[in-house]
């Protein structure tokens, strides 16, 4: 079986870019390293606003469609859990071959967030845990 990188590294249509996030940051650099070439970004329609991205401009899906017809692959580039986009996300990957490459949310390893309930998040093994730390008392009285 071969990784969605190698796939797409083989491919000789345009690969085009949905999002412009921190997802996008991550995966751009994944296709800098192996060479893979970005045709085109676009975003939402009321995202679309007059700029670029690593370089290229932003522009609309129908932008994307008129220059390309339906032949492009579309890497998602963020996501989500909100019930409208992810109908977006299925009438795309319906209409064209879309993937949505699995980058890590963060680039270090351990993170301490300041917060009254004494939340840590570190990784372990690859894989990211809550774990609940321990508090006394006296941190808890101002």
């Amino acid at each position: 079986m071969t990784d969605v990188w190698q796939y797409l590294r083989g491919i000789d249509r345009p690969i085009v870019m949905y999002g412009t996030g921190n997802g996008a940051d991550r995966i751009f650099s994944v296709f800098d390293r192996l060479g893979i070439t970005v045709s085109a970004i676009f975003a939402s329609d009321g995202f679309v606003r007059s700029r670029t991205f690593h370089g290229i401009p932003v522009v609309s899906y129908a932008d994307v469609l008129k220059k390309y017809g339906g032949n492009f692959i579309i890497v998602l580039a963020f996501g989500s859990d909100r019930q409208e986009v992810l109908e977006r996300f299925y009438q795309l990957d319906d209409r064209h071959e879309l993937y949505a490459p699995d980058v890590p949310a963060f680039s270090f390893t351990h993170l301490h967030l300041p917060s009254n309930r004494g939340i840590e998040i570190c990784e372990f093994g690859g894989s990211w845990t809550q774990k609940k730390k321990k508090t006394t008392d006296t941190e808890h009285m101002t």
